[in-house]
């Protein structure tokens, strides 16, 4: 029994660690509408723990960039003349506060056959087929339409987001999703029957607290800080290569919240909530509370 599942697991890590192909970008299927807005970064695959992470560079490819900082950001010709130069992964576009763009991220949705699942298939039309394209990975869907959201939100395979996020892009579009189309009423009805009716775990009391600060002031106050790079590489990486599990990583990254947020603990959740880390565990009704009693514990805020 354990001879096996070390060579199952030897065979795990050795999946997760061949580096992904370079994405490929069809330029001239994005649309015009995209191409004009200062809002393009470029990607790297780069290894965080054991999974290949979609790392967000500024358009030269050098510089890290951030979905939260305008800053980084850059032109869409430049961002393909780096691409085409062949050191980064692909292309990404950023989605910036009060934009009225949204993204709508569709995982798991595509079989093998390149067949989008029913489910799916429902939200791109309720979405007037707004621009819509195949995922790097081949299995997931991503689309770009006009709307305004208060907040970004995922349940499941679904999420949305009006800014403080990046896509990937590609320009591989579906059949008759070319355009950028108004996508409001679609937005609403995923947020009042898609989103979760309790984004916060039963012990927090303030559970729409937003305080002086908006989350992307938040998030751009925290990149900037001397330890910007390690908050950077858990928040929007998902990087546990420097800890000994995922729940550490979670660990090192609600404190350094707990220091930005004040201590706020409904605050820090609904952070934490947005980052690479969070994941079906952390869902669970007890794991954040678990979390943060062991932060005030060790003292750590």
């Amino acid at each position: 029994m354990v001879r096996d599942g070390r060579k199952r697991a030897v065979r795990y890590c050795e999946m997760n660690f061949e580096k992904p192909l370079r994405s490929n970008v069809y330029v001239e299927h994005i649309p015009d509408s995209l191409k004009r807005l200062n809002q393009w970064v470029t990607w790297r695959y780069e290894l965080r723990g054991q999974k290949w992470s979609k790392v967000p560079y500024k358009t030269d490819g050098v510089t890290l960039a951030s979905s939260t900082d305008t800053a980084t950001w850059g032109e869409f010709s430049d961002a393909v003349l780096t691409y085409e130069s062949g050191t980064v992964s692909g292309i990404g576009f950023v989605f910036k506060q009060g934009g009225q763009l949204c993204g709508v991220d569709l995982d798991d949705c595509v079989d093998t056959d390149g067949i989008i699942k029913p489910w799916a298939r429902e939200i791109i039309e309720r979405l007037n087929c707004s621009y819509a394209e195949i995922t790097p990975s081949g299995r997931g869907l991503h689309v770009i339409c006009v709307g305004h959201l208060e907040k970004g939100f995922r349940q499941g395979k679904i999420e949305c987001y009006p800014s403080g996020r990046y896509f990937t892009m590609t320009g591989d579009i579906l059949p008759g999703c070319r355009t950028v189309e108004v996508g409001q009423t679609a937005l609403d009805w995923l947020e009042s029957t898609i989103r979760p009716k309790q984004q916060y775990s039963p012990h927090c009391q303030c559970r729409h607290y937003r305080g002086a600060e908006s989350d992307d002031d938040i998030l751009r106050r925290a990149c900037d800080a001397a330890n910007g790079e390690k908050f950077r590489r858990l928040f929007y990486g998902g990087d546990i290569g420097d800890y000994q599990s995922a729940s550490e990583a979670d660990l090192a990254l609600l404190s350094l919240l707990m220091f930005y947020c004040s201590n706020i603990e409904p605050l820090v959740e609904r952070l934490y909530r947005q980052s690479a880390l969070f994941r079906e565990k952390a869902d669970r009704p007890d794991y954040l509370l678990r979390c943060f009693r062991r932060l005030r514990e060790s003292r750590r805020f």
